[in-house]
């Protein structure tokens, strides 16, 4: 089955519009909650080090001793920091039903709002159970899948440290390479058949974990690649976010780089102007993730509802294609315009009339106005 992805997208933001509270904010909060607290969470940690490293730059030289003493009594922080993390992750875990039960209403044209968030809570053991055992495959499918090409490695890295660098080196280098990459496709392709078990437990809780797991493998059955082609249709999208972080990453290298110089000057009798502006620097490095969390949130409280609602209708075609659901959305005439059946070509291949030439042609995908690139 070969599926119209301007459809489903079209679908997707018809769904989102003109819903209360708006999808916008929904998913907003949805990240403030996850992604937010993982945030401030993670720069707590962090600020044991920084301070180590400020100290040390400011003094211009290094006493191993003083650092190790500060290390060590920065542990208990630290551990305390990775038991909050995982109690973060296991809250993102239930959120994120919670976010796939809200996305699947929109796409069902049910009421849904900011409390639908938290409908996890009451399959707390499912939603538990099934994330796990998605973290469990996908840790068991990664070692089978690079196994092959890690036996391989490790003979060309053996050959290598015993000083036969010939041919069979060479070659061998080149199978490993080879087996990484059919190993990362075949594991993309393995767990694909999963991508749909939180939407389909979001749909029936009463499947429970693996019942969610099968249901996903039954939807995704010759699917896949129609999937990967709807993902890949918001690569512009999301190298536009991919931009963001880059750009904040080559900011905070430089500011980094300056403040490591300026302590270098510290060390031969800087002026106590850069002591100053080292410190300045070193305080700033904290307002580095802050700004690229912002506008990564506002940047996502449009983009992942948009992509979450479109996996939702996808979910729904699947279903449908199968005989579960017996109601379909409004679907536009075929091209054409005129006469004939429209249940003879699938509403999920029909084009959108917006998407239509003046003469009732289909449209060429390059004109999709939803194409950032």
């Amino acid at each position: 089955m070969k599926l119209n992805r301007p459809w489903l997208r079209q679908q997707a933001r018809r769904s989102m519009a003109g819903v209360r509270p708006s999808s916008l904010w929904v998913s907003l909060v949805y990240l403030l909650l996850t992604g937010g607290t993982t945030l401030v969470v993670s720069m707590l940690a962090a600020k044991p080090l920084m301070d180590i490293a400020k100290t040390m730059a400011s003094s211009g030289r290094v006493n191993y001793n003083w650092m190790a003493r500060e290390l060590l009594s920065a542990v208990p922080f630290w551990v305390g920091c990775l038991a909050v993390l995982a109690l973060i992750g296991l809250f993102s875990w239930v959120l994120s039903y919670g976010y796939q039960v809200y996305v699947l209403a929109l796409a069902k044209g049910e009421q849904a709002g900011m409390g639908t968030l938290l409908t996890g809570f009451s399959v707390l053991g499912r939603v538990l159970g099934l994330n796990l055992l998605l973290a469990l495959l996908g840790l068991l499918w990664s070692v089978v899948t690079m196994l092959p090409a890690l036996l391989v490695n490790l003979l060309a890295v053996w050959l290598g440290t015993a000083g036969h660098l010939g041919a069979l080196y060479v070659l061998l280098s080149g199978l490993a390479l080879v087996l990484e990459l059919g190993g990362l496709v075949l594991y993309c392709v393995i767990m694909l058949r999963y991508a749909l078990a939180t939407l389909a437990l979001a749909d029936h809780p009463e499947l429970r974990t693996l019942g969610a797991l099968r249901r996903s493998k039954e939807l995704m059955a010759g699917m896949k690649w129609e999937l990967v082609k709807l993902l890949l249709s918001f690569f512009g999208w999301i190298m536009l976010l991919w931009a963001v972080f880059m750009v904040a990453y080559f900011l905070s290298a430089v500011m980094l780089g300056m403040a490591v110089g300026i302590s270098a000057l510290g060390a031969t009798g800087a002026a106590q102007a850069e002591q100053v502006m080292l410190a300045a620097l070193f305080d700033g490095l904290w307002a580095v993730p802050v700004v690229v969390a912002v506008c990564a949130f506002l940047y996502l409280m449009w983009l992942m509802p948009y992509i979450s609602v479109t996996m939702a209708h996808f979910y729904r075609v699947m279903c449908r294609e199968r005989g579960e659901e017996r109601e379909e959305p409004s679907a536009p005439p075929p091209a054409g315009g005129g006469g004939g059946d429209e249940r003879t070509v699938p509403y999920w291949e029909q084009p959108y009339r917006s998407l239509e030439g003046e003469n009732g042609a289909a449209s060429d995908s390059r004109r999709d106005p939803d194409r950032p690139f």
